[in-house]
């Protein structure tokens, strides 16, 4: 018997040599040696070989031990065949397109416009707290106020309400949902600390650029998530440029 050795892609291919006088039936006492029974993975055929031999030539299609994975009761987008050993039948991956839905929330108000963005949901309770930036350019560069950071709140993710905050005026009114204004209103990134030890005074923690007194990321805290305070007047981090929103907490 000669050793396993690669044949066809995905096969393996085993060669029997065998005299020709039993693979022929020719000695008294033993009958044809006939090829086995093969199912779909097999394939058999008789090759010639010198000196009148015959070699039975067995692929035997290979055949991954890999044992399944658990993916348990988490969720898998399969989007790939990673996870997936084989299709048959009509199974096939198909990636379902998304359905458009009316808008939610739209940045309409006078505070807010084309440069309004960098929204931070987070589910509080019984509501959904949102924060985001709100303001407008004419050109890049070129705004027509100042930048502020805004909140709104939700009971189902989908019909939202600007509270009247009295916080910060615009335009001579505090008859707005705005909690910030300044350099830190950019990049305003808010959660809640759900540290058990955590103070009730900080239970809400945000990180924010701040160029005064020394640019780089500074942290600040609130009771309810509205009025807020730094926690201190140097920054956490100062190497890096923090043009984005900046996540202490994922």
């Amino acid at each position: 018997m000669t050793p396993l050795r690669r044949g066809a892609p995905g096969c393996i291919t085993l060669v029997i040599i065998l005299c020709g006088a039993l693979l022929h039936g020719e000695k008294p006492g033993h009958s044809p040696l006939k090829a086995p029974k093969l199912n779909s993975r097999l394939r058999a055929r008789e090759t010639a070989r010198p000196n009148h031999e015959q070699a039975l030539r067995v692929e035997v299609a290979a055949v991954s031990a890999a044992k399944p994975i658990a993916i348990g009761s988490r969720r898998e987008l399969f989007v790939d065949n990673h996870l997936v050993s084989h299709l048959t039948g009509r199974a096939e991956l198909r990636l379902h397109r998304p359905t458009e839905c009316p808008d939610v929330f739209v940045c309409n108000k006078p505070w807010e416009g084309n440069m309004s963005g960098y929204p931070v949901l987070f589910q509080d309770g019984d509501i959904y707290r949102m924060y985001y930036r709100a303001g407008d350019w004419r050109s890049l560069g070129d705004p027509t106020h100042e930048n502020f950071t805004c909140y709104a709140e939700s009971r189902d993710g989908v019909h939202w309400t600007r509270p009247e905050l009295g916080l910060v005026e615009f335009r001579g009114s505090k008859k707005n949902n705005i909690i910030l204004t300044g350099d830190i209103s950019l990049t305003f990134v808010p959660f809640k600390d759900t540290n058990p030890e955590c103070k009730p005074s900080e239970q809400y923690k945000a990180l924010a650029v701040r160029d005064k007194p020394t640019r780089g990321l500074h942290a600040f805290a609130s009771e309810d998530g509205i009025r807020w305070q730094p926690m201190s007047s140097k920054p956490l981090i100062t190497k890096g440029k923090f043009d984005s929103q900046n996540l202490a907490f994922w």
